[in-house]
């Protein structure tokens, strides 16, 4: 009596189609991976700013005072927190400003350092390093730039070897509005 057996080539082909169809799921999972992590990462900085905001209206403190909060962008850095004082000017008696000079940074709150500022402009000018901050008491949105650019900010950032994952984060100044989506080329 002859037993029916699998033969060596069949055992080969049923291996090497497991292996192939493991290494596309394991492909899929990490872009599924990655995307998610740029997608927490874009609603973590949307929330940070909201949240500055709601802070500055309900009027936030520190020892000296009321205090200006926001986010500073660099290009080719993680965007940080940013908070100072609200000091009245020198120059100007009775004008009130953010005190620039002396800010307080700290990190966002994000599950991936791979993601960069690849780029800023102001008003479609490339710009350099950008803070976005709420000011008391109205919680009024301002961007300062070292250039003194007026207009609506974008900023575009890259996630590390993964193109695709690109994703702006804007300001429109005149409309007090804050967005993020995916980068789309011009």
């Amino acid at each position: 009596m002859k037993t029916k057996a699998f033969t060596l080539i069949e055992i080969i082909i049923v291996i090497t189609i497991i292996g192939i169809i493991t290494a596309v799921a394991v492909l899929s999972y990490r872009g599924a991976y990655e995307r998610q992590q740029v997608s927490v990462f874009s609603k973590d900085l949307l929330a940070t700013a909201q949240h500055a905001k709601a802070e500055v209206k309900a009027g936030k403190k520190d020892a000296d005072g009321l205090l200006c909060e926001g986010i500073y962008f660099e290009v080719d850095a993680v965007p940080q927190k940013v908070s100072m004082s609200y000091v009245e000017d020198p120059d100007s008696a009775g004008v009130w400003k953010c005190d620039l000079a002396n800010p307080n940074n700290s990190d966002l709150d994000q599950s991936s350092k791979n993601i960069l500022v690849d780029a800023i402009t102001v008003a479609d000018t490339t710009a350099g390093p950008i803070t976005l901050l709420f000011v008391p008491p109205s919680g009024e949105m301002k961007v300062y730039d070292p250039n003194d650019l007026t207009g609506d900010l974008l900023v575009i950032f890259h996630r590390d070897n993964y193109d695709d994952l690109d994703f702006d984060f804007g300001v429109e100044s005149g409309a007090d509005r804050i967005y993020v989506k995916k980068h789309e080329e011009i």
